[in-house]
C-alpha cells in the first residue's frame, strides 16, 4: 500500500468513527427521550388513577389506599430499576465514546506522522534528484575533458608525424641538392678530350 493510499484509508476510518459518534449521541438523547415520555406518562396515570379513587366510598378508598400504595411501591421500584439501568446505559455510552476518541486521536497521529514521513520522502527525493542531475552535469564533463584528452594526444600524434616527415623530407631535399652541386662540380671538370662515359653527364651546365 503506498503513503498516500495509506492516508486516504486512515482519513475514511477517522470519518467513520466521527460519524459512528455522532450516531451513538443521537441514539442516546432518543433514549433519553424516550425514557423521559415513559416516566411521565407512568406518572400521569397514577395520578389520574388516585383522583378517581379518592371519588368512592371510604371503604372504596380504603381498598384503593392499600392498592395504591402496592402500585406507587410498583412504580417506584420499576422508576428505581429504570433509572438504574439509564444509568448503566449511560456509563457504557460514555464509555465506549471514550474509546471511540481515544481511537480518534491515535488515527489522527498516525495521520499527521505519514504525512510529515510524506513530506520527509518528498525532500529526499528532491535532493537525489538533485544529485543526480549534478553527477550528470559532472559525468558529462569528465567526458567531454577525456574527449579533448583524447583529441589533444591525437594531434600531438600527428604533429610530430609531420615533424618526422618534414625532417625525411629536409634530409631527402638536402642530399638532392648536395647530388646536384656534386654533378655540377664534374661537368664542370669535363674536358672534350676526356674519355668519360655519356651515363656520367646525368645533368649538364647549360641546364642550371
Amino acid at each position: 500500500m503506498t503513503l498516500k493510499k495509506k492516508i486516504l484509508d486512515l482519513e475514511f476510518k477517522l470519518k467513520q468513527k466521527e460519524l459512528e459518534i455522532k450516531q451513538n449521541q443521537i441514539q442516546d438523547l432518543n433514549v433519553d427521550q424516550k425514557n423521559t415520555i415513559i416516566n411521565i406518562q407512568q406518572f400521569r396515570i397514577l395520578k389520574r388513577t388516585s383522583g378517581q379513587k379518592i371519588k368512592q366510598t371510604s371503604q372504596q378508598q380504603q381498598s384503593f389506599s392499600i392498592l395504591a400504595q402496592i402500585q406507587r411501591a410498583g412504580g417506584s421500584r420499576e422508576l428505581k430499576d429504570s433509572k438504574q439501568y439509564l444509568k448503566q446505559h449511560f456509563q457504557k455510552r460514555k464509555q465506549s465514546i471514550k474509546i471511540s476518541l481515544i481511537i480518534l486521536k491515535i488515527i489522527v497521529k498516525q495521520i499527521h506522522f505519514l504525512r510529515r514521513e510524506k513530506c520527509y520522502i518528498s525532500k529526499e527525493n528532491r535532493k537525489i534528484k538533485s544529485e543526480i542531475k549534478t553527477r550528470n552535469k559532472n559525468f558529462v564533463s569528465l567526458k567531454i575533458g577525456i574527449q579533448l584528452n583524447q583529441l589533444k594526444k591525437q594531434r600531438a600524434e600527428k604533429i610530430k608525424w609531420i615533424e618526422y616527415r618534414l625532417t625525411k623530407e629536409e634530409d631527402l631535399h638536402k642530399q638532392t641538392l648536395k647530388f646536384i652541386f656534386l654533378v655540377i662540380q664534374i661537368n664542370q671538370q669535363k674536358k672534350p678530350g676526356d674519355n668519360f662515359r655519356k651515363d656520367k653527364e646525368i645533368i649538364q651546365p647549360s641546364l642550371l
